[in-house]
Formats: structure tokens, C-alpha cells, sequence
């Protein structure tokens, strides 16, 4: 953490063990272990629906989008406790 903010760099569930809380339950433990944070920011494709699904339920609001060198397209999310 540097000046109250946290930067989730990856988080990766298996997919045969995807949409049984894991993902949540890793996110909230995170969050948990830092409760003087100001701020989480993490990125996932904007291809990646179940993601984005996800992090918007906890929260998490897109903050700006950015275009990789090899085309892939990112979006920047935060939340603000």
C-alpha cells in the first residue's frame, strides 16, 4: 500500500472451481487486511464479463480504459471504501 492505495495486480480462480464464491471470498479478504485503505484498483479485459460482473457487485466502479500495444483493450477499476 503507498498512500492509501492498494493495487490488485491478479487474482486467478481455476475455472472448474469458478462461480463458487472463491473469487468473492479472495476480493473481501484482501480488502479486509487493509481497512485504512483509500483506495483498491485492479484491471481485468473488457472482454471479461464474469469479472467485470464481479467486481462491480463489490463495488468496483471503472475509472478508464487503456488499449495494450498488442490490441488487447483494459479496464482500470477502483473502489473507494
Amino acid at each position: 500500500m503507498i498512500d492509501g492505495y492498494v493495487v490488485i495486480d491478479r487474482i486467478v480462480v481455476e475455472p472448474e472451481h469458478q462461480n463458487q464464491g472463491i473469487g468473492t471470498a479472495l476480493l473481501k479478504e484482501i480488502e479486509s487486511r487493509v481497512p485504512n485503505a483509500v483506495t483498491f484498483q485492479l484491471f481485468t479485459g473488457n472482454k471479461s464479463d464474469r469479472n467485470i460482473h464481479l467486481y462491480e457487485n463489490l463495488g468496483y466502479k471503472v475509472i478508464k480504459k487503456q488499449t495494450t500495444d498488442q490490441g488487447i483493450e483494459l479496464l482500470h477499476m477502483e473502489k473507494r471504501p
